[in-house]
């Protein structure tokens, strides 16, 4: 929507030599700063899994199960759905409320048509805009701000790459045209629809919760103008619906505002071919022209001259291909079988396939979380460890980086459930209980951490920050309360950190 009291925005807007539109600072913009704030994006849904799990108004995540409660902090917030349609959900009135009043009185009567059949999220972002659009919602500078952005029509008919399902981009855009006019009413013409479609796809952020797990879609016209780089100095976040971009390095006045598109940790032809098949261009920044990644500083001619160049790519192909495996494998133990498979692969390359080189990286990610789901606390911990000294540093290298201080907020959060169950005398640590580790000095100096980080990476006012410091005060409290001293245990951090270190390398590889 047009610009609320509630926006803050330090850019404007311009042509750039080789990109379209871009966003340019407006002054000067330290480190780990607000570059803009969008209190509310034009159109936002909920991906088709998370109808029933997240609030559709304040967008409020609710997850089932310990692991991905981690981090989230609203696990005693109760959801209904709406009684007309029964398709989306709120944590209260003011929610339903705000929600009705803003779009959602135009599509509950067809939801309710369709129920219990559901949109996938494109159609239903698409139809939204339609209905808001039909019922003169739009501010005009909205609704042209988003025609100007560009919908890559020509280039997406050309295109012979194809889904899962077998359809091309231009037959997907197609059926979800139909869909959106056909449900909507709307009285534009289909040609018309195909260009709002296209726009959406190639102009959409993902929206995710604070710790950066993905709940559905956004779209905004003056955040869609960012254009990317594998080397960014900007980085979306989320507080709640209210999309933030907040900066990872000084940024000049003038000089242009540039986040990634993809994940930067992915080798070269990866993140070329992802930015080639969705948004179809090839990307000619510093970091791609010298076909590096953040993650190879000092690789390829030390893996090609010890396996060969062949075996290199063998494994990586391996490795991706085992990974997506495992993200589509709904049991647990079956999952995590597979994940420490993979693993497997590059145990033998220890020496010379150091843990921050991918595909290595993300098969640990998700090993971490898998062992979580199933209860391997210390193999959990161990692998997190692994990620907090050896990957993180390299793979984001400001301290204050959203995703690196997520992963500490999540660490913590694991801290304080193994301190639970170290007491309990919990058969599942003794792999971990012979280091001696204080969990007390590992707490505090965890969240003494993440709390000295949160306001530039997540922002003072935001939720998170918030979370994280009214847990740092309700653990300093307690530590007041049994007489300890706060300097005596900041003093021992020291001490217990060679002892993670120890975990990290000893206990998985």
């Amino acid at each position: 929507m047009a610009a609320s009291s509630n926006d803050i925005i330090n850019v404007y807007s311009k042509k750039t030599e080789s990109a379209g539109n871009g966003l340019f600072a407006s002054k000067d913009i330290p480190a780990g700063d607000l570059i803009l704030r969008v209190n509310r994006p034009l159109v936002t849904v909920s991906d088709s899994p998370h109808l029933n799990d997240t609030c559709s108004n304040c967008c409020i995540w609710v997850p089932q199960g310990q692991a991905a409660a981690v981090g989230n902090g609203k696990e005693k917030v109760t959801l209904k759905a709406c009684t007309g349609c029964k398709i989306v959900r709120y944590c209260g009135k003011t929610c339903q409320s705000e929600s009705w009043n803003r779009h959602h009185k135009y599509e509950c009567k067809i939801f309710k048509r369709l129920y219990p059949k559901v949109l996938p999220n494109t159609a239903r972002m698409v139809m939204q805009l339609l209905l808001l659009k039909k019922g003169s919602v739009i501010p005009e500078q909205d609704w042209q701000a988003f025609l100007n952005l560009q919908s890559h029509i020509d280039d997406i008919k050309a295109t012979q790459t194809t889904d899962s399902k077998g359809q091309s981009m231009w037959e997907t855009i197609d059926l979800m045209s139909k869909a959106a006019q056909s449900y909507s009413g709307s009285p534009e013409p289909l040609e018309l629809i195909h260009t709002l479609t296209a726009r959406l796809l190639v102009n959409t952020l993902t929206l995710v919760t604070p710790t950066y797990d993905s709940l559905g879609l956004c779209l905004d016209p003056l955040a869609a103008l960012m254009n990317h780089s594998c080397s960014p100095n900007a980085v979306v976040v989320f507080d709640g619906p209210q999309l933030h971009v907040r900066s990872l390095a000084p940024i000049l006045k003038d000089a242009e505002i540039l986040i990634s598109y993809t994940d930067i940790t992915d080798p070269a032809p990866d993140r070329q071919r992802q930015l080639r098949e969705r948004y179809f261009f090839d990307c000619a920044c510093p970091q791609c022209s010298q076909d590096l990644t953040l993650d190879q500083p000092s690789m390829p001619k030390g893996l090609d001259a010890a396996i060969g160049e062949d075996k290199t790519k063998q494994l990586e192909f391996e490795g991706f291909s085992l990974l997506a495996r495992a993200r589509t494998t709904p049991d647990p133990a079956a999952q995590l079988a597979l994940l420490e498979a993979s693993l497997a692969l590059f145990t033998p390359y220890v020496d010379i396939w150091p843990p921050y080189r991918q595909p290595w990286a993300h098969l640990r990610q998700e090993t971490t979380v898998a062992c979580f789901n199933c209860g391997k606390w210390a193999k959990g911990l161990a692998h997190s460890l692994k990620i907090y000294f050896h990957i993180d540093p390299v793979h984001f290298a400001q301290p204050f980086h959203p995703v690196r201080v997520v992963h500490q907020w999540v660490l913590v959060r694991l801290v304080l459930h193994l301190a639970a169950l170290s007491s309990s005398g919990n058969s599942e640590l003794r792999e971990v209980d012979k280091y001696g580790i204080d969990w007390g000095v590992v707490l505090w100096g965890l969240l003494r951490q993440v709390a000295g980080e949160v306001d530039k990476s997540h922002g003072a006012e935001s939720g998170f920050a918030g979370m994280v410091n009214e847990r740092l005060e309700e653990v300093g409290g307690s530590m007041r309360v049994g007489g300890v001293d706060e300097g005596m245990v900041e003093g021992g951090r020291e001490r217990e950190w060679v002892k993670l270190r120890r975990v990290a390398d000893e206990v998985v590889v």
